[in-house]
């Protein structure tokens, strides 16, 4: 009757029934006392085992621990260990205990002679960097696809826990998790194929474009875990192969594939009962939503979805990361107590900030801190965008894989720029620095992917030049802005491209075309349902309340009533090129001494180079330092990050 039982809770949870599974499993325990465990091991642990990963499906902690607890105490081989070690690492990042999960799966590695520092250092994960490559040996990435299957069990048991160990070694130590890493994927080169290889080829494409500036190899890494989940029904990891195909595709492809990529991984975690991985999903869809710059209604009501679905899950961190998403839509959509605040009657933006201690996830704080940044910068409010990528710039190697890190560099950028020209002659300086780091971070992704960067690229240097006194490059980068995001479909940036491009023509005297811009700024936030943005720029210019809105125009500035023709545009240029203010160049007279670089060359790398740190700066205190710094936890020493001014 207990092996009836079991196969009854087995075939309930593969139907996501894990109430009824947990019934089933339970009757079956009922029918076997402690004496089984030595005339029945297989089915007693099987039973033990299959229900503590169902009472941890459905929430029910303590039980789950329980059964954790006595399944250590007698599982007999190494591999029956792993199993239930690899429970308990999902037990914990269930419970956002991040440190306990990589405490366990190191301490299960070392039954296997794998030994791994929980705090790596620089070197440690170049060599195995280095490693990777030299176990490739030149073969092509697509050929990995075709390796014989592992067939050592122990090898795979381990795999699996190194596997587990990937999401809380990324949230503790991000060389840990790129140590883990590579060391899987020599271990799956060398020695055969399994689900935790394409695991782990996965997780290796999530890496290499952002932090090792390899955005083609990454794709083919992705592609190579998707293809063999597929070819070979590794369907325990088809969630996790999509999750990081949908990562590497936000560098590298359009965000729709991106999307497309999110919702596939998300099924594929449902009906598995991954529910990490699921809500991680529902975050990404969010994310994609608003970096394609979809209308704030549709990204809210995805965002209700996630959240219902991520605190039903018992995922904390999870539900965290989509809040703070829910605020910066609010804020926009002019929900909030004012354009400046994430609070409204529901919220109080102190008490969650409160909220943001060491017992959440690094990344979950790092995403709200960035998010904050870009709600403050959309809003005017400089210093305190400038103090919240401040309070980011300590966490960003939590987001050294992710989308978020453009959101970052984008709108600090942008930040320094609009605050320099009255800064101190020590705070230019400095941010002369930053603004270097960041434009040519935002140049290597927008070589690498035009469509989804180049906008965002041209704006930044759009203001640099506009910093450094060369007005006819700022207006033919502003309209590069606004060209590349009107192109695809990016119609807040556009937005921010005509109210930057309206400011620089308005400290100019140009008033038409600075209104001409504006008014194409409130279309653009019109369309994408940011009330509370239409309604401060209203506040600011009261002209534009009574502001015709036009469809869709063919051209930059205005309506056909306010068209202004290329001849004029130009005569424009050169009025404003040839009549600087006075007082305007003694202010920039410091600037213009040291101006910001420009690198005229493409970094192309081969397999067989050394990676190249990420461009960043430091920030100590809530302020922004323009010192450029490698931002990259696994190629820069940590000690060194603490010094950094």
């Amino acid at each position: 009757m207990a092996t009836i039982d079991l196969r009854a809770g087995r075939k309930a949870k593969s139907s996501a029934a894990y109430a009824s599974a947990c019934a089933h499993l339970a009757a079956g325990m009922a029918l076997l006392d402690e004496s089984d465990w030595g005339s029945q091991y297989e089915l007693t642990f099987s039973l033990w085992l299959e229900r503590a990963e169902c009472e941890l499906l459905t929430g029910n902690f303590e039980t789950a621990e329980q059964l954790i607890v006595g399944l250590l105490q007698r599982a007999e081989s190494k591999v029956d260990k792993a199993a239930v070690y690899h429970l308990k690492v999902q037990f914990h990042v269930a419970k956002s205990e991040n440190p306990q999960a990589v405490d366990s799966a190191l301490t299960c590695l070392r039954l296997f002679g794998i030994e791994f520092p929980a705090h790596p250092t620089q070197e440690q994960v170049r060599a195995e960097y280095e490693a990777v490559w030299q176990t490739l040996n030149g073969r092509p990435i697509e050929s990995l696809v075709d390796l014989p299957l592992m067939t050592d069990p122990e090898l795979q048991a381990a795999m699996q826990v190194l596997s587990v160990l990937g999401p809380p070694a990324y949230f503790t130590d991000f060389r840990l998790f790129c140590l883990q890493v590579c060391r899987m994927v020599s271990v799956s080169i060398q020695h055969g194929t399994s689900g935790a290889a394409a695991h782990a080829y996965g997780y290796w494409g999530a890496m290499l474009g952002p932090v090792f500036h390899r955005y083609r190899d990454a794709h083919r890494f992705a592609k190579l875990a998707c293809d063999l989940v597929e070819k070979h029904g590794f369907i325990a990891y088809q969630s996790k192969a999509y999750y990081a195909m949908a990562s590497v595709a936000f560098w590298t492809q359009p965000i729709a594939s991106v999307i497309d990529f999110m919702r596939t991984g998300f099924r594929f975690a449902i009906e598995r009962g991954d529910l990490n991985f699921a809500c991680l999903g529902m975050h990404g869809c969010v994310t994609g939503l608003l970096l394609r710059n979809d209308p704030l209604d549709a990204v809210w009501r995805e965002s209700e979805m996630a959240l219902d679905f991520a605190r039903e899950a018992k995922y904390g961190d999870a539900a965290h990361m989509i809040v703070s998403q829910q605020r910066f839509i609010a804020t926009m959509q002019g929900r909030t107590a004012t354009f400046t605040t994430f609070s409204d009657a529901k919220f109080d933006e102190a008490t969650f900030e409160a909220q943001l201690t060491g017992n959440c996830m690094s990344l979950t704080i790092a995403w709200y801190w960035i998010l904050k940044l870009k709600a403050r910068f959309l809003s005017g409010d400089y210093a305190e965008a400038l103090a919240a990528a401040g309070r980011a710039k300590p966490l960003l190697s939590a987001v050294a894989v992710t989308i978020e890190l453009l959101d970052y560099f984008y709108y600090t950028a942008l930040t320094v720029s609009a605050l320099c020209e009255n800064a101190s002659a020590d705070e230019q300086s400095g941010w002369r620095d930053l603004l270097t780091a960041h434009r040519e971070q935002l140049r290597e992704w927008a070589e690498n992917y035009p469509p989804t960067f180049a906008d965002k690229h041209a704006l930044v240097s759009a203001e640099i030049a506009r910093l450094e006194g060369r007005d006819a490059d700022a207006m033919r980068l502003y309209e590069q802005a606004i060209q590349s995001a009107r192109e695809h479909g990016f119609v807040q940036n556009e937005g921010l491209a005509h109210e930057l491009a309206a400011r620089f023509f308005t400290a100019r005297g140009f008033d038409t075309i600075a209104h001409a811009y504006l008014r194409e700024a409130r279309r653009c936030y019109l369309r994408w349902g940011a009330a509370g943005k239409v309604r401060q720029l209203e506040q600011l210019h009261p002209h534009l309340r009574d502001a015709p809105v036009p469809a869709s125009p063919t051209t930059t500035i205005g309506t056909p009533a306010e068209q202004l023709d290329v001849g004029t545009v130009l005569k424009a240029a050169q009025a404003v090129s040839g009549a600087a203010d006075r007082g305007r160049a003694c202010r920039r007279r410091a600037w213009l001494a040291h101006p910001v670089p420009e690198r005229r060359t493409t970094d192309r790398r081969r397999s067989d180079e050394q990676p190249r740190p990420c461009r960043g700066h430091a920030a100590r205190g809530g302020r922004v330092s323009g010192r450029a710094s490698r931002i990259h936890a696994p190629l820069r020493d940590a000690d060194a990050a603490k010094r950094d001014p």
